[in-house]
């Protein structure tokens, strides 16, 4: 389901926006502790959650989110339907927006955050052009905090 015309909650602008971007193959037990410490330190009656809508990282996060009870998510998902997830609306203000291509809706997802959370899979140089990379590089060109949660040992 999409909305034009989303239906924002009272007192949206003072949500704390969190944006979560990673690895396809999902985060391993060290980054989900790592988020799991992070967001205990926030304010979850107030997040609103953006996240790429693909599988992996994007519905570990969802789930996790959606299981905090957060108010409101916000789903950028890729036009690409191969790696998309199913992560419907919970409520009447989570939005699922129209689907824009990988870099697209990577830049949204760093524009909209005003914090931002990265899973990769591996670190940037072996990997310097990944969707996650990519937005953690966004984020930070917006001098947004990023944390990039540490991958546990191979």
């Amino acid at each position: 389901m999409t909305r034009d015309q989303p239906l924002l909650p009272p007192a949206y602008d003072s949500f704390l926006h969190v944006g979560v971007t990673g690895s396809r193959d999902g985060a391993d037990e060290r980054q989900r502790a790592a988020l799991r410490y992070l967001v205990s330190m926030l304010p979850v009656d107030r997040i609103c959650l953006h996240h790429g809508s693909c599988q992996g990282f994007d519905k570990q996060a969802y789930e996790y989110f959606s299981g905090l009870r957060v108010p409101m998510i916000v789903s950028h998902p890729p036009t690409a339907t191969k790696l998309r997830a199913d992560c419907p609306p919970r409520n009447r203000y989570d939005i699922v927006l129209e689907p824009k291509e990988y870099k697209i809706r990577d830049i949204e997802i760093a524009v909209a955050s005003k914090v931002l959370f990265a899973a990769p899979a591996l670190p940037e140089k072996e990997a310097p052009r990944s969707g996650t990379w990519y937005t953690v590089r966004r984020g930070r060109g917006r001098g947004i905090p990023v944390f990039v949660l540490p991958r546990g040992e191979s």
